[in-house]
């Protein structure tokens, strides 16, 4: 549900807000906020509708899933208002959400330990009422930034749709052919295979904060610097990104290469031996992905969010032929390598059209 109010609204969003004039801002802000609450209360009442069509049958995951449709409308709208603080570029406001929810939430963890009362569902709750509480804080805080007005609601919605569609088709085909690999080891092998696979891929995503706050911070600015100054500005911006993820997640990798089967027996333990060419493999994966993320990012600049959906697609089609035969054959390595090959592929294809375009404006320009 996060990648879907991601993909429809805060995205687009995120995407917009930087071409609009600043007496239009507060009024697209207003009316994606009512296109967040409409997607939070259905997703909410959906899974409640579940909860109540098979209660009975798994007491205990009903119990929980219908604590996940309390809490999941709460989750969504402080995720949703972090998004818009993030795409004004207000990171102080985001500093405060997080902080907020990291001590509202352990808080409501450990009164719920000390009491004995920790539990999935009881967790789901205190999860909803610590988003809800950070949420509405920082919503009440930025008030001024909405504006509702009824009659562009579903302009708005219309014009966020034509962007959205292609993100949501993209996640869509992105996770499925990413979170596909543990399905196909458990089913070749078994599931001690999945979890030294899941433990290789927690090594890996140790660079997991720079690369978020990367998105974070880089996604709006890139909005921003084509909006003020166009296609030659976001070029000069998307290649010194580039230039700094080469950097960072290049010694990151070579710190796996050297120390990563003894990173992953420290933090997993001795079972877990034996996995080091995993691990480099997955490390390497991931720096071709990530060298290319201020690429994409920079399409989404351009609204061409139909090349995300075709990058994605180079991933799935490796993943469904020689991804199958790899892990078939060489369990978690073979994971490894068709991630990194369909990472190759995806990420040469953004480069390429990035490159296309680049050249295009080079080239109009001089005429």
């Amino acid at each position: 549900m996060i990648s879907i109010q991601s993909s429809l609204i805060t995205t687009p969003y995120m995407i917009r807000i930087a071409k609009l004039k600043e007496t239009e801002t507060d009024s697209f802000t207003g009316s994606t906020f009512i296109h967040q609450l409409m997607l939070s209360l259905t997703s909410g009442f959906l899974l409640m509708s579940v909860s109540f069509f098979l209660r009975g049958e798994r007491s205990g995951m009903i119990t929980v899933m219908s604590a996940v449709a309390v809490a999941l409308p709460f989750i969504l709208t402080k995720e949703y208002i972090r998004s818009v603080s993030l795409a004004r570029l207000h990171t102080h406001s985001v500093l405060f959400c997080d902080s907020l929810l990291l001590v509202v939430q352990v808080t409501g963890m450990l009164l719920l330990a000390s009491n004995h009362m920790l539990s999935a569902s009881a967790t789901f709750i205190v999860i909803g009422i610590s988003n809800g509480a950070v949420g509405i804080s920082l919503m009440i805080w930025r008030h001024g930034w909405f504006n509702l007005k009824i009659r562009e609601v579903r302009i708005h919605l219309v014009r966020n749709l034509g962007l959205g569609h292609w993100l949501l088709a993209s996640s869509f085909i992105y996770t499925f052919s990413k979170e596909l690999y543990p399905w196909m080891l458990t089913f070749f092998y078994n599931p001690a295979a999945t979890g030294s696979f899941a433990a290789c891929l927690g090594v890996v995503f140790i660079s997991n904060p720079f690369v978020i706050g990367l998105t974070n911070f880089l996604g709006p600015l890139a909005n921003l610097s084509y909006a003020d100054k166009g296609k030659q500005k976001l070029f000069s911006l998307i290649r010194k990104s580039t230039l700094l993820v080469v950097v960072v997640m290049g010694l990151f990798c070579c710190t796996l290469f050297i120390f990563g089967q003894e990173i992953l027996t420290l933090i997993y333990g001795s079972t877990y031996s034996g996995n080091g060419w995993v691990i480099s493999t997955l490390g390497l994966s991931v720096f071709v992905s990530v060298f290319t993320l201020p690429i994409g990012l920079g399409l989404y600049a351009l609204e061409r969010t139909d090349l995300t959906f075709k990058a994605c697609l180079c991933s799935l089609v490796v993943t469904l032929s020689i991804g199958i035969l790899l892990v078939k054959h060489m369990g978690p390595l073979g994971a490894g390598l068709s991630l990194l090959i369909g990472n190759v592929f995806e990420s040469l294809f953004k480069y390429y059209k990035f490159v296309k375009i680049n050249n295009f404006t080079t080239v109009a320009q001089a005429s």
